[in-house]
């Protein structure tokens, strides 16, 4: 015990010299009542005997499974804006890209894009143990990552844990001019999304799968590009295209909304077509 001598002949410990303010402090730190502790959670985290959080409204498929993609938060949800697939889009859904609306008009899910953001919110939801990453190769071009994720057990898989993996790669190729400089990233992030997205039957790409930058215009290719070329020299509709498929009972034309569905081979064959019919027609002259 450490002691000092105050006032002459008086002696105290250090402990009493320090009383009030030990006593001072023990009632600051002194827990709270429940209801006043600003810390406390809105609600207790727990699982039911099914696996399932108790704070969540769960939606099922007809099979009795959880139906993930309709738990995915709307907010991480959007049409892929890809300017290749736009026209397509806008002749599938009968109206102008902006005016589609994903639920109202029942918008396909190989039209979606879903954020990081959801799979990480449905991660959650699910369970899990771990998450694990592990690069399979790493060069200044190309990069691949495989992910695994411990999963905790629910009623889905009679109680028990189960890990599941997913692997993706990011390319020179296949990311967008920034992304380059990342492509471990870019594969750990993609190996990720693939690994829940596809554990939970969610059949809807994440953005971060996507290549490359598909918010601007790309490229069309060649073939389409020649092939609108001789349509346009030659004055023929792409309405007259798709009935000459039809008439020669072409694989899935009925469904062709564009030159752009054409199978490429088909696309020289007609190319070639359309110039013999045009030298034919020449040459009689």
């Amino acid at each position: 015990m450490t002691e000092k001598t105050i006032a002459g002949n008086d002696v105290v410990s250090t402990e009493q010299l320090l009383l009030p303010e030990i006593t001072s402090l023990n009632e600051t730190l002194a827990p709270l009542p429940c209801d006043q502790d600003p810390n406390t959670p809105p609600a207790k985290i727990a699982r039911n005997k099914y696996g399932l959080l108790m704070t969540e409204k769960y939606i099922f498929d007809d099979r009795g499974y959880v139906d993930y993609k309709k738990m995915v938060d709307p907010k991480f949800l959007y049409i892929n804006p890809d300017a290749r697939r736009r026209s397509k889009i806008e002749a599938k859904y009968g109206k102008k890209f902006e005016d589609i609306k994903i639920f109202e008009d029942k918008v396909d899910d190989n039209d979606l894009v879903i954020q990081l953001g959801g799979l990480k919110n449905l991660l959650r939801i699910r369970g899990y143990y771990s998450v694990s990453t592990v690069v399979n190769r790493a060069d200044a071009s190309f990069a691949s990552v495989t992910c695994t994720i411990y999963f905790i057990g629910n009623y889905e898989t009679l109680d028990c844990a189960i890990t599941y993996s997913d692997s993706a790669c990011a390319t020179v190729d296949n990311t967008t001019n920034f992304g380059r400089q990342y492509l471990v990233e870019i594969a750990t992030n993609r190996a990720f999304c693939r690994c829940i997205r596809n554990f939970l039957n969610i059949n809807i790409v994440a953005q971060e799968e996507l290549g490359n930058n598909f918010a601007q215009e790309q490229p069309e290719d060649m073939a389409v590009t020649t092939l609108r070329g001789v349509m346009s020299q030659y004055n023929i509709t792409f309405e007259r295209i798709k009935a000459r498929l039809l008439e020669d009972k072409y694989p899935n034309a009925e469904n062709f909304k564009d030159v752009t569905d054409i199978p490429r081979l088909e696309i020289f064959n007609l190319i070639k077509r359309i110039k013999e019919k045009a030298a034919e027609k020449e040459a009689t002259k």
